[in-house]
């Protein structure tokens, strides 16, 4: 890109300041090679492209006052701030939590060679949150504050800057999750599944010049079975004698050009034979578009993509995703995009690509991006590389009725923002009930968003409070994926499962504290766990799952269940294996074939089974085969109360309301499988199991459902024999429901 003498003179102005990060336990390899002269120097709104721009990023002067106190003296700015990090990251040099009773103040300069006449100035903002306020060489630009953390914003500077050295001061106030705003995992109060606050400018903040009339925006809708693509153009300022032109082209080949009459309407322009864009397959058209006026034109240079997402029944009349025609399962990850040295602002350019980078390699094919808006260069990165996304609102939080203003004005914020990056393949409108106004309230959204984006799927709420409304029915299922009925008009889906936490000493956030749904304390013993999960997503997959996303792409503070550490220093799993397992759920899902297992032993949901049980610790070798069990009960499977009927599946015939249970029961094998067992079980809580005095399962913890269990084998041959076989079961009740229930099966495989 062009670089004008505008942008050099930005560049040798900024601070000379010494600059260090704040220390913290943990970075990235992006954030420690980083330098003020090298953060965020791209441009930073790469599918609306102007060629006259002024990068502001780099030191400023920063200072925290209380709310209702004045704008800091000019010997009372305390130190420097590298911008674009919000005070509370390392990589901002400052590394300081704000307080809902302060104010941020941002002070820099900047130099102009000249101002030009029929010529507009706009300071730009990729994000400040959560209220800001401008002044320009001492006068404020804002004629109101700007309210929004998570959107972009422009302020017009025309009539306040001049030639020469000029001052920029940005205030800002954050209230953190205390008003209820959308702030998403912010919190003032982090730890488990919620974060470190981040306040103020917390994006790239740039400068740049419009004629008179100038183009604030556009969108391309593509139909790509006519072969045709919809422009239409937003304008504002001096448009008087206007006239809007569009050139398309592919690959620096031109494929259509022409004027746009009535741009708020769109022209169709016809694409012959179109590239599409697709899962790994970032084909991309470039367009330019020229408005011309009296006063000068404005050129802006952009992209998008021919792309086309649907639902419908498949051969089994279930509900599939389909993109550009073709029936597709989608296996992605929740995707939070946070970072331990920059928090909600990624280091780099480089640092977004590897996060890209790493999913692809691991076999998944898109992300939920959950509850965060990214840079737009992030979603530029996903269009170029062929990557879809499922983008999260982000959630809200206190008394969403009286704050739904507030949250549906960053909504359509950031549908505006973000509807040119064709990558992004669904909206979600809330999460888990997060900031999720009434029944009225929520399906009103659900409804605009059908509204005004027919080109994309649509989800009400992922997981929670589902109203029937938008294309999306999204179950959350922790730990595995659990059987569940289609939907016959909308799509099925699992939101969210898994959280296997994999502990990395010298790669955590905070040593001292750690945290996953479910943890071990090994590669081997995780990996055979996510493996276990995948085999429950793959049946869930064939019977009525379209889509499932996997909890989660990198650690997050004390969360410790990513793929990757949360410095992105180590790759916990094999990728090679994690793509085999993938694509075996890919090709489970899609099929149309009968799906087979066979029943070594049943649990008691399906059908009459009989076992010997106590409520007292048993002394001896109770788990042996030769123990004598005969003064102990007789019951029929399962054992639960009647807490635990309100959970999937659970089906207690015998009752059990003591803090443990022992159990015990003998089966029949006519030979021993040369293969994987699985173990269908329903556990609240801490199950052990043993066969013929071998232990072939223990977890921590209580299931919702059956989870499928791979007895490796390996483990099958070491405690299943011929003839006779004894099973030996340890569970616990600590708090509330009681359950336990399990049977064994031959491997789930597809028929022939």
């Amino acid at each position: 890109m062009k670089k004008s003498l505008f942008l050099l003179v930005a560049l040798i102005a900024i601070s000379a300041c010494a600059y260090t990060p704040v220390k913290t336990h943990i970075m990235t390899t992006w954030g420690e090679n980083m330098t003020p002269e090298t953060a965020w120097q791209n441009y930073p709104r790469p599918n609306l492209v102007r060629s006259d721009w002024q990068n502001l990023n780099g030191l400023w002067k920063f200072a925290v006052t209380k709310i209702n106190e004045e704008m800091p003296k000019d010997d009372a700015w305390q130190q420097d701030i590298l911008v674009p990090f919000a005070p509370e990251s390392a990589l901002s040099g400052v590394g300081r939590l704000t307080e809902p009773n302060e104010t941020l103040w941002y002070k820099r300069t900047f130099e102009l060679p000249e101002v030009k006449e029929n010529t507009r100035y706009f300071l730009n903002f990729e994000a400040v949150d959560w209220r800001c306020q401008v002044f320009v060489n001492g006068k404020e630009a804002t004629a109101a504050p700007h309210v929004g953390g998570n959107v972009p914003f422009a302020v017009e500077a025309t009539d306040l800057i001049k030639a020469g050295e000029n001052t920029l001061v940005v205030t800002a106030w954050d209230p953190s999750n205390s008003y209820g705003q959308p702030s998403g995992k912010q919190s003032l109060n982090p730890g488990g599944c919620f974060y470190t606050r981040v306040s103020g400018i917390c994006g790239s903040v740039w400068m740049e010049t419009t004629p008179k009339g100038y183009i604030t925006g556009y969108n391309v809708e593509s139909d790509i079975d006519k072969g045709e693509v919809k422009v239409t153009v937003d304008c504002a300022g001096d448009l008087a004698g206007a006239k809007v032109t569009a050139e398309i082209s592919f690959g620096g080949e031109a494929v259509a050009e022409g004027e746009i009459a009535d741009w708020s309407k769109g022209q169709t322009f016809t694409v012959a034979e179109p590239k599409l864009w697709d899962i790994n397959e970032g084909n991309l058209y470039d367009i330019k578009l020229k408005l011309k006026t009296a006063f000068g034109t404005d050129e802006v240079k952009g992209y998008f993509g021919m792309r086309k997402i649907e639902f419908k029944k498949d051969e089994l009349g279930i509900q599939r995703i389909y993109l550009n025609n073709k029936k597709i399962f989608m296996q992605g990850t929740l995707d939070q995009g946070w970072w331990p040295d920059g928090l909600l602002t990624p280091p780099s350019d480089e640092a977004m690509q590897y996060d890209i980078d790493i999913l692809k390699e691991h076999g998944y094919n898109f992300m939920r991006k959950h509850i965060k808006i990214e840079p737009r260069r992030y979603y530029y990165l996903c269009d170029k590389a062929g990557f879809p996304i499922w983008q999260d609102m982000v959630s809200g939080g206190q008394k969403p009725e009286e704050k739904y203003h507030i949250y549906r004005a960053e909504l359509v914020e950031m549908i505006k923002d973000l509807r040119n990056f064709p990558s992004i393949v669904v909206w979600i409108a809330y999460n888990e009930g997060w900031g999720q106004p009434d029944k009225e309230k929520s399906t009103e959204t659900t409804r605009w968003l059908k509204q005004i984006d027919t080109t994309r799927l649509i989800s009400e709420t992922s997981g929670w409070t589902d109203h029937n409304c938008g294309d999306m029915k999204d179950h959350h299922q922790y730990p595995s994926p659990l059987p569940t009925p289609a939907n016959d008009d909308r799509l099925t889906i699992c939101g969210e499962f898994g959280g296997l936490g994999l502990f990395i000493e010298g790669h955590l956030w905070n040593p001292e504290s750690k945290w996953g749904y479910r943890s071990d304390s090994n590669v081997e013993d995780s990996l055979k766990r996510y493996e276990e999960i995948m085999n429950n997503l793959a049946r869930c997959a064939h019977e009525s799952f379209a889509g499932s996303v996997y909890t989660q792409t990198t650690d997050v503070e004390t969360e410790a269940n990513g793929l990757v550490t949360y410095d992105r220093k180590v790759v916990k799993y094999p990728t090679a294996k994690m793509r085999a397992l993938h694509k075996k759920v890919e090709k489970i899902a899609l099929s149309i074939k009968p799906m087979t297992r066979k029943c070594f032993v049943p649990k008691g949901a399906e059908e009459k089974t009989l076992w010997r049980y106590t409520f007292e610790k048993p002394q001896g070798e109770w788990t042996a085969p030769n123990f004598d069990d005969s003064l102990w009960s007789l019951g029929e499977g399962g054992f639960g109360n009647e807490i635990i009927k309100n959970d999937l599946g659970a089906k207690p015939k015998t009752n059990w309301d003591t803090k443990e249970i022992y159990l015990r029961r003998v089966f029949i094998l006519k030979e021993v499988p040369n293969e994987n067992i699985e173990m269908d079980i329903f556990y609240d809580e801490d199950p052990e199991i043993y066969v013929n005095g071998t232990r072939i399962f223990k977890t921590e913890g209580y299931s919702r459902g059956y989870d499928r269990v791979l007895i490796s084998k390996e483990d099958v041959k070491k405690a299943f024999k011929s003839g006779e076989n004894v099973i030996a079961v340890g569970c616990k009740n600590k708090n509330g429901g009681a359950m336990i229930d399990l049977g064994f099966y031959s491997e789930l495989k597809l028929g022939e």
